[in-house]
């Protein structure tokens, strides 16, 4: 039978000894009560409508921002954008990269660049030609503020714009472009000056206006003078027939100090042909001095033999000569 070694007596003062127990271990294990579990309390009502219009109102409000700014840049008509800019004024570098509303006559030029959008010239006056312009890029589509696509020998009746309503524009009409502008100057003296037009209004043409109170009043014999290059002048004097003529959109005649002068000493004048006001009538082939027929400013026909006024543009050509661009006639 084998010994069970029992435990060391524990002392417990005057009371003699106690046995300790077997199982029992040298040190007493602790115990810790358990935590007691948070209670959550639940929101109040007024609570949960304060964050319920909280959220809303900021939803909201980002709503509108992104309604203002959308209908402001689509140029829906909602709201008005761009900064309006007289025609004559915005080609500056101030408006590079700005969002721009110009009002003006759309023509087409001489030599036009197309792509996925064609670039139009936009002038200050109806009969205006010359440098003076601003490049207008129009998208070609067939939808609102967009342009048929042109053929590739063109006439001016191929101009076909729809506006932001849907109306049709053709060349020479007075409209309102908006879109973001472009100053590129390649070279201090020729800067070329854009728009990228987003929308594009038809405006009401006002007949019988007259530019000649902004025109320099020269004489024949002044034309060609440097200082008038690229300038509105007008001056005096009679329309005669060339010995050669040249026609196309427009016919190149002579503005004379007497009638019989068709040499060298005549201002060259270039005259649109059509039935509008600072016209002229297209001739016949084999033409003669009673054929010509030339449209005042109010639309009525001057004859040849009848004293003028005209108005236009002075411009120097690639060979240094000058040619003049009658914008308006005026009788005497």
């Amino acid at each position: 039978m084998s010994d069970i070694n029992q435990a060391n007596p524990v002392e417990t003062g005057n009371s003699g000894t106690i046995p300790a127990t077997p199982a029992q271990s040298a040190s007493p294990v602790s115990q810790t009560a358990a935590a007691p579990v948070a209670q959550k309390k639940k929101p109040s009502v007024l609570v949960i409508v304060l964050i319920v219009l909280l959220v809303v109102g900021l939803l909201g409000c980002c709503g509108v921002v992104i309604f203002f700014l959308f209908f402001a840049d689509s140029g829906s008509g909602w709201l008005p954008s761009g900064q309006e800019v007289a025609l004559s004024d915005v080609c500056s570098e101030d408006y590079d990269g700005k969002k721009v509303v110009l009002e003006g006559y759309v023509k087409l030029s001489d030599y036009v660049y197309c792509d996925s959008a064609c670039e139009l010239a936009l002038y200050s006056r109806p009969n205006e030609r010359g440098e003076n312009y601003v490049t207008a890029l129009v998208d070609i589509g067939d939808g609102s503020n967009q342009m048929d696509d042109l053929p590739s020998d063109f006439y001016i009746d191929d101009l076909v714009i729809r506006d932001n309503d849907g109306n049709e524009i053709g060349h020479n009409n007075y409209v309102k472009v908006t879109g973001y502008f472009t100053y590129d100057n390649l070279s201090e003296d020729d800067p070329e000056c854009s728009i990228a037009v987003d929308t594009i209004e038809k405006l009401d043409m006002e007949d019988g206006v007259s530019f000649l109170d902004d025109a320099t009043k020269i004489d024949t014999g002044d034309f060609c003078n440097s200082k008038y290059d690229d300038e509105l002048v007008a001056m005096d004097g009679y329309v005669e027939l060339p010995y050669f003529l040249y026609c196309g959109s427009e016919c190149d005649l002579y503005i004379v100090d007497e009638l019989g002068t068709n040499s060298g000493d005549g201002v060259n004048a270039y005259f649109l042909v059509g039935d509008q006001p600072g016209y002229m009538e297209e001739l016949p082939d084999n033409y003669l001095e009673e054929d010509l027929v030339v449209y005042d400013i109010d639309g009525n026909a001057v004859s040849y033999g009848d004293k003028v006024t005209v108005v236009g543009t002075q411009v120097r050509n690639s060979t240094g000569d000058c040619d003049f661009y009658v914008e308006e006639v005026i009788t005497k």
